[in-house]
């Protein structure tokens, strides 16, 4: 089964005790609330761990601008990018990771990583949460607190039940904590070394 913006919706409707909807666009409330909470909400969850579906390498390039100070070099975030992935030893998410950096933006406003890196002789890369908007690319598990978070989102204007928004949190709280408990324990080969190959590869 191929999952869904709808069936997320939905999801989230059902656990609110409130009617389906049958159509992104329908003129209900239910869909206009859904809709205008929607991509807040699906960034937020994303946010919140290195879910695998949603984590990817990427090799940056330097920016023509450079930062205003602190640092040499400013190099330029793809357009999904969300935030760097946790500081692993075995797998640390900026390569080379012997440079400090930080997350900051130019003043035209482009995200960037400083740091004082030159890569005019390798390449510098990131491991990252990007911006997935593909539903058929989340996990099980990811899908069922995504909608729990969406429900919280929408509980006070269609059930106007602070009851209903309190244990839609609880609910959102509870499956965050099975999801990345899931994510971490199925996403990574344990005892493994590892290689930075695909750096080199171009990839």
């Amino acid at each position: 089964m191929a999952y869904s913006v709808i069936g997320i919706y939905n999801l989230a409707l059902s656990e609110l005790g409130v009617s389906k909807i049958d159509s992104l666009t329908e003129s209900s409330t239910a869909a206009n609330r859904l809709n205008d909470n929607w991509q807040y909400v699906r960034d937020e969850v994303l946010e919140a761990d290195d879910w695998s579906f949603a984590t990817t390498r990427v090799l940056l390039v330097a920016n023509a601008e450079t930062p205003v100070q602190g640092f040499d070099y400013a190099y330029t975030l793809p357009a999904d990018f969300l935030r760097v992935c946790e500081d692993k030893e075995d797998d640390p998410p900026v390569y080379p990771n012997t440079y400090p950096y930080v997350i900051e933006a130019l003043d035209d406003g482009t995200q960037c990583l400083f740091c004082d890196y030159d890569n005019s002789e390798s390449n510098l890369s990131i491991k990252y949460v990007r911006r997935e908007e593909n539903p058929a690319r989340y996990s099980a598990t990811f899908i069922r607190t995504v909608s729990a978070r969406l429900a919280a989102s929408v509980a006070l204007a269609l059930t106007e039940s602070l009851k209903k928004l309190e244990a839609m949190e609880t609910l959102y709280d509870s499956r965050l904590r099975k999801a990345k408990a899931l994510n971490r324990s199925s996403g990574s080969i344990t005892n493994e070394t590892g290689s930075t190959d695909w750096v080199y590869a171009g990839r």
